[in-house]
């Protein structure tokens, strides 16, 4: 457990003297790694506004089938 809170504190420190340097470009480098962790294995469905009429797909996912 020890080991455990002096890795934690390592890691803050080190979080704290990087913010400190960069600033809101660790902030945002800090963010985007976390946005890609957590969407790694996720299954997204893109829709683009500028598609229209006969161009747009359809979506084949199984929540466009769902009753109302």
């Amino acid at each position: 457990m020890l080991a455990t809170a002096q890795g934690a504190d390592l890691r803050f420190s080190a979080e704290r003297q990087a913010y400190a340097k960069a600033g809101q470009a660790f902030l945002l480098e800090q963010y985007l790694t976390q946005l890609i962790d957590g969407l790694g294995n996720a299954k997204l469905l893109i829709l683009d506004h500028r598609l229209g009429g006969g161009n747009a797909p359809t979506p084949s996912s199984s929540r466009s089938q769902r009753p109302r």
